[in-house]
């Protein structure tokens, strides 16, 4: 494992995949199998979002609804099992 070097002048950017990675391994199983699936389908939910926004914008914010809406679908599924 690598560690960070941080400092007074240097700021830790930790990886948001691994911190939505975390949360998500609370509320479903497998979160690693619905992130990458996530992030394939994503371009197709991408192309749906008819707004003037920048493209990071979407990029980013479209990415965790898309990743919400997948988990909420999931959660429902584990619930009723």
């Amino acid at each position: 494992m690598k560690l960070l070097n941080t400092g007074s002048h240097t700021v830790a950017q930790p990886s948001t995949f691994m911190i939505t990675r975390g949360v998500m391994k609370g509320y479903i199983k497998r979160p690693l199998l619905l992130l990458i699936a996530s992030k394939l389908s994503f371009p197709r939910y991408r192309k749906g979002i008819n707004l003037d926004l920048p493209v990071d914008f979407i990029d980013d914010y479209g990415f965790l609804a898309w990743l919400y809406l997948r988990m909420q679908k999931k959660m429902e599924k584990e619930i009723k099992r």
